[in-house]
């Protein structure tokens, strides 16, 4: 199995990164993985919000020790889930870790649509 082609888009309407073929017919929105990257979340969270306003779910991976309850449920409500390794959130979200995704928790995400395009044979699996 091949990987999604991953669009470089910094500066761009489109964000960060974008995995999926936006433009491979029998894609739609609801398949397409938007991930906001910043290794301190401060403001930037709120961009990927207008960046990629047709996409409800948007992730945003950072290695932020400082989200606070308020600013992990403002991102909650604007449908942006934070992504951070198991070891940050073990230590500095105990409690708080509620809508939060690991890592792991998004590449599993991201294989799972991967194999469904497959799948529909809307994506090729060769290499």
């Amino acid at each position: 199995m091949r990987a999604l082609p991953v669009l470089a888009a910094a500066g761009s309407d489109l964000g960060d990164v974008v995995i999926g073929q936006l433009y491979e017919a029998g894609i739609h929105l609801d398949q397409v993985t938007f991930l906001g990257l910043k290794t301190t979340a401060k403001e930037r969270w709120r961009q990927q919000v207008g960046e990629a306003s047709d996409i409800h779910i948007k992730h945003f991976a950072t290695m932020d020790r400082d989200l606070t309850t308020s600013t992990l449920i403002t991102m909650k409500k604007h449908g942006v889930v934070p992504v951070l390794p198991c070891s940050l959130i073990d230590r500095h979200y105990q409690g708080r870790a509620n809508g939060i995704l690991t890592v792991r928790g998004f590449l599993g995400i991201v294989t799972s649509r991967q194999q469904e395009l497959i799948r529909r044979g809307a994506l090729s699996s060769g290499s």
